[in-house]
Parts: structure tokens; C-alpha cells; sequence
């Protein structure tokens, strides 16, 4: 039983990298960027306020 779970995790872990990869590159394909928007206040990599 266990050995059924941990296959189902697998199969759902693949299933989910392939639809985030999937979705980065449709994403790229209409010109758009993956990833984190610059968080506000930062300035060229600098902690802010410091």
C-alpha cells in the first residue's frame, strides 16, 4: 500500500513539473517573463533601508 502511494505521489509530482514547464514556455513564447516581479524598495540587489 505504501509502495501505491508513494508511485501516485511520483506520477502527481511529474504530471505538475510538466504543466509548470509547459506553462513557463507558453508563457515565453508570448514574450512574458517566469518568475518573481522585483520585490519594491530594492535597488540593485541592496537590502533596503541598509
Amino acid at each position: 500500500m505504501v509502495q501505491t502511494l508513494a508511485a501516485a505521489g511520483d506520477l502527481q509530482r511529474d504530471l505538475q513539473r510538466e504543466l509548470t514547464y509547459d506553462g513557463l514556455r507558453a508563457a515565453e513564447a508570448k514574450g512574458a517573463k517566469g518568475g518573481h516581479h522585483p520585490a519594491a524598495g530594492w535597488s540593485n540587489g541592496a537590502w533596503p533601508g541598509g
